[in-house]
């Protein structure tokens, strides 16, 4: 139970470093690491997914010898929102082990620490084997550029005269008039200017 305690708290840890000073980052990807190896022996990987105006931005992180041979034979899902309310919808964290039913005692030890910790009766609160890879996993970041764009857009648009509280809202129901994905309206936008 106490690596579960210690691995909610270094996940939490890592997820509002996100954004801030790099070697913070870092520093609580590699004390995250630390705890994930140490409650799973065979632990190769994780993926962390932070989902912001519908687009996700993905942070890959796999032990060296991922890349090379392992494959990955069990995963673990933890919703974000589950930690805090600030997490929009598709927001996780996605654990691989290259052992099947590696993350089973470690599932249970998190449903019951967040059960309580949420005062929830609802279970399970994680996931098991849901998110396998068709192949190998690569240490990578994705999906800033596209969220970069819709940022830049919501900033355009509020320069011409829409409210700060209103103009994200207002690009995804435009997006969704214009049958485009909120990216590819915001790179629309940002090229009639």
């Amino acid at each position: 139970m106490e690596s579960a305690t210690a691995l909610l708290t270094h996940l939490n840890d890592l997820i509002v470093s996100m954004g801030e000073d790099p070697d913070d980052t870092n520093q609580c990807l590699t004390d995250a690491v630390v705890d994930f190896s140490a409650a799973v022996g065979s632990y190769c990987g994780m993926q962390l997914t932070m989902t912001q105006h519908d687009v996700p931005v993905v942070l890959t992180a796999v032990t060296a010898d991922t890349n090379s041979a392992l494959p990955v034979r069990a995963s673990l899902r933890l919703p974000l929102a589950l930690l805090g309310p600030d997490h929009e919808f598709g927001s996780k964290i996605v654990l691989f082990a290259g052992t099947p039913g590696a993350f089973v005692d470690l599932a249970a030890d998190l449903d019951y620490t967040l059960s309580v910790a949420l005062g929830s009766t609802r279970r399970p609160l994680v996931v098991l084997d849901a998110d396998l890879p068709d192949g190998t996993i690569r240490s990578g970041l994705s999906g800033v550029d596209e969220l970069a764009s819709i940022n830049r857009a919501i900033g355009t648009m509020i320069a011409t005269g829409h409210h700060p509280d209103e103009a994200a809202t207002t690009l995804h129901r435009q997006a969704a008039a214009n049958g485009c994905t909120p990216n590819q309206w915001a790179q629309q936008l940002l090229h009639r200017r």
